[in-house]
């Protein structure tokens, strides 16, 4: 039981993922959360020495330099009663081990299996959110999910997987593809211009084929805009990607400015200071504004410029490394390479990177330690024949 739990850890936390993103297992997400956190809290605990080998494995090392650096932060600015930041502390902890347990002890299930049961689960999830909320015209589309910009995440994700899956496609593949396609248009996200086009061209590169397709997008996005839809097309081309998130960048950099050198704390990931939002802007907004909108921004905030950017380096750092090596794959690594470049661009945007609970931020991390797992594998275990 210890080692299966070991073994799915990650698909245990990712289950868990999709029930915060549904409102009416929102609730019993959370809950959820937090016995995963004690269980696990207590398996690492128990099985200290026998994990010590994961834990301090090369191919983890950025998960342990930023747990050290969080400890060492929390050590300095924070005492024994902020007990947000203790979660925060002890929760990244957690979802860090979580992920290379898993990776370390089921390494050719996530390889090859993994990322298609994910696009299954997804496909399955978008089509009972169709039967239960057919209307995707109205207004931006959510199916059973409460936010139609997570929905996008979580049908990007499933469209460019199976996109870029390296075996020969079935009918049904095509089929599945185009439902997901269409679902991701109707969410109205505009992450979603940007996270197919890139799937397109890590598949095809500078090749006549993605000029091809270049061609059958604009035409798709012509027709679309013609129309009073909310889809991300038309979205896009009344709001281009930024408009909205200039507000949120500025009193996010404003928030900055006031603690600019050691931040706000580690409970502070994803924080505006709203003392600098003038009431009239914000009485009038959604809530929105109440979050930097961007990773970077969000982590220096959180950290400041002294750990931010640190953290910031080791993170791009080794997504350098990992691109370098991985850049020319066309099997399962090539994929999980697009995770880790959707989720650089998308921190942009959005507060990726930062959080714990979060789809395409689990997603992001995970895809850091496979790939460098997988990077360790190759060159230190498959050449020396292990």
């Amino acid at each position: 039981m210890i080692k299966w739990m070991l073994k799915y850890g990650a698909v245990i936390f990712m289950l868990n993922i999709f029930l915060a993103s549904i409102e009416s297992t929102f609730v019993l997400s959370s809950i959820i959360f937090k016995v995963i956190m004690v269980i696990y809290s207590i398996l690492f605990l128990v099985n200290i020495f026998q994990l010590k080998n994961v834990i301090f494995h090369k191919a983890f090392s950025v998960f342990l330099f930023i747990n050290l650096i969080n400890i060492f932060y929390f050590l300095l600015f924070h005492s024994i009663n902020d007990f947000k930041a203790i979660q925060f502390l002890l929760a990244r902890i957690i979802q860090f081990t979580i992920i290379s347990t898993s990776i370390y002890y089921n390494f050719e299930y996530y390889k090859q299996n993994f990322l298609n049961h994910l696009t299954i689960f997804v496909s399955i999830l978008v089509t009972f959110g169709f039967l239960l909320n057919p209307d995707i015209i109205s207004d931006r589309y959510s199916g059973l999910i409460w936010n139609s910009n997570t929905l996008s995440v979580f049908v990007i994700m499933a469209f460019s997987i199976l996109l870029l899956k390296e075996k020969r496609k079935e009918q049904i593949d095509y089929l599945i593809l185009g439902v997901l396609l269409l679902t991701s248009l109707a969410t109205g996200s505009r992450g979603v211009i940007i996270g197919i086009g890139l799937a397109y061209l890590i598949k095809y590169r500078f090749s006549s084929r993605i000029f091809f397709y270049l061609i059958i997008g604009i035409g798709l996005y012509s027709i679309l805009i013609n129309f009073n839809l909310f889809t991300s097309a038309n979205r896009f081309a009344e709001q281009s990607v930024f408009n909205d998130r200039i507000l949120q960048y500025k009193y996010a950099y404003e928030t900055f400015l006031q603690k600019p050198l050691f931040g706000f704390g580690l409970d502070k990931y994803s924080f505006i200071n709203t003392d600098l939002i003038p009431e009239y802007i914000y009485s009038s907004v959604d809530g929105s504004i109440l979050a930097s909108h961007n990773g970077y921004i969000a982590l220096l905030i959180q950290y400041g410029i002294v750990f931010g950017l640190f953290i910031i380096f080791l993170i791009f750092q080794n997504i350098f490394f990992l691109w370098t090596y991985f850049e020319k794959s066309i099997d399962i690594n090539r994929t999980y390479l697009y995770i880790i470049i959707f989720g650089v661009l998308g921190a942009i945007y959005e507060t990726l990177i930062t959080g714990i609970n979060d789809f395409h931020t689990f997603l992001f991390w995970f895809s850091i330690a496979f790939l460098s797992y997988s990077k360790y594998r190759d060159k230190f275990e498959v050449k020396n024949g292990n």
